[in-house]
């Protein structure tokens, strides 16, 4: 009775409940994005009574990550500790969010050309159409918040942001002739997102599955 109530969904033998957080400090920092363009998605997650909340952003952006800050502790919001610093990068939030829900990793492939190779980062913000941050790799290094046209990948990541599917990351690797997707997905829900996958494959020029992999093996 007591899951009933909380509307769940069920993914195999997986029960996903959505809830939304009614704290300013969260709203606060998802309203920032127009401070922070190339702010990225951390760590969101509960312990106790206590709400985390981590983001991170490209050093060129500090003036306006320190304007954000500013304006979350003016909310006066029971704030127990605000930290800025270094990143530690994507791969330690990765570790500290697999040490809680064990991830797993998808990585398929698909046809698609670039002039510059370059990674897109989904900005998970649940607005169409979707924004990524890109970072341009080679002689041109560069860190920017795009909206990409024609993104072949659009289809599934919006069904993985209607059915609340939560991802640890998701980025693209754009070559020269192909496209390199990464998806972190906790372990249970593997099945699920591979579903998702296989119904909008169709928009994927020469879509492969190349590994499904435990995160903690890539990285040991």
């Amino acid at each position: 009775m007591l899951f009933d109530s909380l509307n769940p969904v069920k993914m195999g033998k997986t029960l996903v409940i959505t809830e939304k957080i009614s704290s300013p400090v969260v709203r606060k920092i998802s309203e920032g994005v127009g401070l922070v363009p190339t702010l990225a998605d951390g760590e969101l997650y509960t312990e106790g009574e206590t709400v985390y909340s981590s983001f991170r952003f490209h050093s060129s952006e500090l003036a306006g990550a320190t304007e954000l800050l500013r304006s979350v502790v003016s909310l006066d919001a029971n704030i127990s500790e605000i930290e800025l610093t270094k990143s530690k990068g994507l791969k330690k939030i990765l570790c500290d969010i697999d040490r809680r829900i064990p991830l797993a990793v998808v990585r398929f492939s698909l046809k698609g050309t670039s002039d510059k190779e370059h990674i897109l980062e989904w900005r998970n913000t649940h607005q169409r159409p979707f924004s990524h941050v890109r970072y341009t790799i080679g002689d041109e290094n560069s860190v920017e918040s795009v909206v990409p046209k024609d993104l072949q990948t659009e289809p599934f990541l919006a069904s993985l942001d209607q059915d609340r599917i939560p991802l640890g990351s998701y980025l693209e690797y754009h070559g020269r002739e192909r496209i390199q997707a990464y998806a972190y997905v906790p372990s249970l829900l593997v099945k699920p997102l591979l579903v998702r996958l296989y119904q909008t494959s169709e928009t994927m020029d020469d879509f492969r599955i190349e590994s499904i992999e435990n995160f903690r093996e890539i990285i040991s």
